[in-house]
């Protein structure tokens, strides 16, 4: 149940392209606008400054004008909280460590799920299971950043809009959501409203993380009547399972960038009715429908990497939950219940690069009695991996229905399929005289050979890649500890185990072909791979495009298509990505920033490995690897040519899988500029601009 359309000549509208390359809309740096404080500690009677701080979030948004930015201190806020207005910047003083708490948390249930109905009805009944910890109602340009919302009764945000107004570039970056009994995310305007989905537009969701969301799933199938109409007689009441969402997007324009999604117990989906999705760069792990579209318009899934455990989904409450048993997958699908919102069947969607491990992909023509259409869909350059007790790995199910024939257009090219873990997980294609999908160029199980039509398509075992058959050792966990540590989930994928060798039939066999079925192929899926790394001749056939950039130096490519290779022999720690962006235009000072990247030991004076130019200022992506091993603790990123307007912002780097981010207050700093100071700073000082000539080093995890 979780989550596009890349920049598709003459399909996508303008808007997509534009959202690719907007900013933080509000403002970093504002002369004009004021900084005031919160603290657990504060008063509403002070005057709301950093020594003298406001108490409550009701308070700083009645009493701040728009431009203005809110700073909240280190501690624990009161839940439930509404922002109402316009053009405000709500920020963690020290990211993470201000947090909204719902008083629910994991501890209370005693390890036990069966005790989820009275702690929630003793603690939860009154707040109801929609309340979110923070609400934005008819706010725009407004940006949340920083914060930890843990805990809830309800949701975790809720972003929508009410009595007829907007939300316009609302911004939500660098904020841990953490055990909400319904969505940890819920950003949707009004669907009342004549002229939905258009009253949102631009919702950013950046670098976030959703863990442990939609539990209520638990507490519905053990209460008797809590998924049925509220007048339905006592005599009929049953426990029943209800359909949850774990993140809701609507709108128009919405990019879903860089976050960390996991075990969510409900659908990761865009809702009925939005326009122009952008979903990339994600990591998704255990969530039940990792990504589920229905009546979505021009949406782009590409460069994502989603996994799951070796073993099924649980039930919740036992054998309740029969709608979720084995479900690792996402996909496309319209229902009917789709048509209250949406009015144009899944039309435009480009799903591609993405690693996908332990789970499947479908898209289907009819749910129930239900028929309906998918349009223009392009699935390419996958790299999909069957789990040990995964059911299905790819499912395209249009063939005719007794209640109707549904439509499927588009092309599914350059993919590979690998299920060699689990050779009776399903591959299956079944189309109808209306159908027109091009299925070209595909790596399949050998078994298939005769079942799958198309141009192009190999039909072989073993695909060629490095070590895909190791096991992902991980669980899915009953209930968990109270803060959730996400770093070793977060590195069970070596995603160097899914490079191709150098003579798999993968190498060059992907196909350069045009459009086909009225379906546009994506510019970049051409250009580049799941690693942002130059696809170079033909294309390879999956996620990864196997060059110079990947195989790190003096590492020797295995040649045998036979050999599995330690997952050591491509060590992902030889790879650096540094995010960053400039402060300022290059038209204000005639040059861009430029960074070294600096290894060796930190004791010494360090050699630089690399230097490049930030060009931009929006965030980009800038790659290394280096030759020999090291660890982060010997990584500077230094500024080096400091001047007129050429300040630039570090955000974070990852090493391998392991993400670093400089706001972490144990990220060290020289050349850090305090507002506060009015001076540059040294030390652990949680923010991530480069002002003086400074850098940044970073603390080992």
């Amino acid at each position: 149940m979780f989550i596009g359309i890349v920049l598709v000549l003459s399909v996508i509208s303008l808007s997509v392209y534009l959202v690719l390359f907007m900013g933080d809309l509000a403002p970093e740096d504002n002369s004009a606008a004021s900084i005031y404080y919160l603290s657990p500690n504060g008063s509403d009677t002070n005057a709301g400054t950093n020594t003298s701080p406001w108490k409550t979030m009701k308070k700083a948004d009645t009493s701040a004008s728009p431009g203005d930015t809110i700073i909240l201190k280190d501690g624990i806020y009161p839940a439930y909280s509404r922002i109402e207005k316009s053009g405000l910047t709500w920020k963690a003083e020290n990211r993470h460590k201000a947090i909204i708490d719902g008083g629910f948390a994991p501890g209370m249930l005693n390890n036990s799920w069966d005790n989820i109905v009275n702690v929630w009805n003793s603690r939860c009944s009154s707040q109801g299971r929609f309340a979110a910890l923070l609400s934005l109602r008819n706010t725009n340009n407004v940006t949340i950043d920083g914060l930890f919302l843990r805990n809830s009764c309800g949701r975790g945000l809720g972003i929508s809009t009410e009595n007829g107004g907007t939300m316009k570039n609302v911004t939500v970056k660098n904020v841990i959501i953490d055990w909400t009994i319904s969505s940890g995310l819920y950003a949707n305007p009004d669907e009342s409203e004549s002229d939905y989905p258009a009253r949102m537009d631009n919702f950013q969701f950046l670098n976030n993380s959703m863990t442990r969301t939609s539990v209520g799933d638990e507490y519905h199938v053990r209460v008797p009547g809590a998924c049925q109409p509220k007048d339905t007689p006592l005599s009929e009441l049953e426990l029943k399972y209800c359909v949850n969402i774990s993140a809701a997007i609507g709108g128009m324009n919405s990019v879903v960038r860089g976050n960390t999604f996991a075990w969510g117990e409900g659908e990761l989906a865009p809702q009925p009715g939005p326009k122009d999705l952008l979903f990339e760069d994600n990591t998704v792990v255990g969530n039940k429908n990792s990504f589920y579209a229905g009546m979505v318009e021009d949406a782009v899934v590409r460069n994502n990497l989603f996994y799951a455990p070796e073993e099924k989904k649980p039930k919740a409450g036992g054998d309740e939950d029969t709608d979720a048993t084995g479900f690792w997958r996402f996909g496309l699908r319209n229902e009917k219940g789709h048509l209250k919102t949406g009015n144009v069947m899944n039309t435009n969607i480009a799903i591609y690069n993405n690693l996908i491990v332990n789970m499947g992909f479908f898209i289907t023509g009819s749910n129930k009695s239900h028929i309906g259409d998918n349009n223009r869909i392009y699935f390419g350059n996958n790299t999909l991996i069957a789990g040990n007790e995964l059911s299905t790995l790819l499912s395209v199910q249009h063939e005719a229905a007794k209640s109707g024939d549904p439509k499927v257009s588009g092309i599914l090219e350059n993919n590979i399929f690998d299920r060699r873990k689990n050779p009776t997980s399903k591959i299956t294609i079944k189309l109808s005289g209306n159908d027109a999908l091009t299925v070209r160029n595909n790596i399949f199980p050998k078994a298939l050979s005769t079942s799958i039509k198309g141009t192009g398509n190999v039909f072989q075992d073993n695909p060629g890649l490095v070590n895909s058959t190791i096991p992902l050792n991980i669980k899915y966990p009953n209930i968990g500890p109270d803060n959730l540590n996400l770093s070793e989930l977060l590195t069970a994928v070596n995603v160097a185990n899914y490079y191709p060798i150098s003579n798999s039939i993968s190498i060059n066999a992907g196909t350069s072909a045009g459009p086909s079925n009225n379906t546009g192929i994506p510019t970049s899926v051409r250009s580049q791979d799941y690693l942002k790394s130059a696809r170079v001749s033909m294309p390879d056939i999956g996620a990864i495009e196997l060059n110079s950039e990947n195989a790190p130096d003096n590492t020797p490519i295995p040649t045998s298509v036979g050999t599995i290779v330690p997952t050591t022999t491509y060590p992902s720690a030889k790879r650096i990505i540094v995010r960053a962006k400039a402060r300022y235009p290059r038209s204000e000072s005639g040059v861009w920033p430029k960074l070294e990247i600096k290894i060796g030991d930190p004791t010494t004076t360090q050699p630089t490995v690399h230097t490049f130019d930030v060009m931009g200022t929006t965030y980009g992506n800038y790659r290394y690897t280096h030759n020999v091993p090291f660890d982060v603790t010997q990584v500077k990123i230094k500024f080096i040519n400091d001047g007129t307007q050429r300040d630039v912002y570090v955000d974070k780097i990852t090493i391998g899988t392991t993400v670093y981010q400089t706001e972490d207050p144990d990220t060290f700093s020289t050349g850090t500029w305090s507002n506060e100071a009015g001076a540059c700073v040294g030390g652990f000082y949680s923010r991530d601009l480069l002002h003086c000539n400074g850098y940044f080093q970073y603390k080992a995890r």
